[in-house]
């Protein structure tokens, strides 16, 4: 019995061996050369970012600011200058 679960407590670590060796394979490089990544990959990311832009010297498109209008709004609180006198809030109409 002790030797059976020896031999599988073996045979579990060296099965899971490959797996944690494996993972050492994973490391994080950036694409973005300002950030230290390959520096030939300068002109696809600008040519990329070129193309999203869509910024326009005329004043359209998507630079600058949004303008954003909104309509007056009127409240009316019943009561007061010009409110409605005759709304009785017991009746809730």
């Amino acid at each position: 019995m002790k030797m059976q679960k020896s031999v599988a407590l073996a045979l579990c670590a060296f099965l899971g061996l490959p797996v944690v060796a494996a993972a050492q394979g994973l490391v994080y490089s950036p694409l973005n050369p300002g950030l230290g990544g390959n520096p030939d990959l300068f002109g696809p990311l600008n040519e990329l970012a070129n193309i999203q832009n869509e910024f326009a010297e005329d004043g359209g498109g998507g630079g600058g600011f949004p303008i954003i209008e909104f309509p007056d709004i009127d409240i009316d609180l019943g009561g007061g200058i010009g409110g409605a006198d005759d709304v009785d809030p017991a009746d809730g109409s």
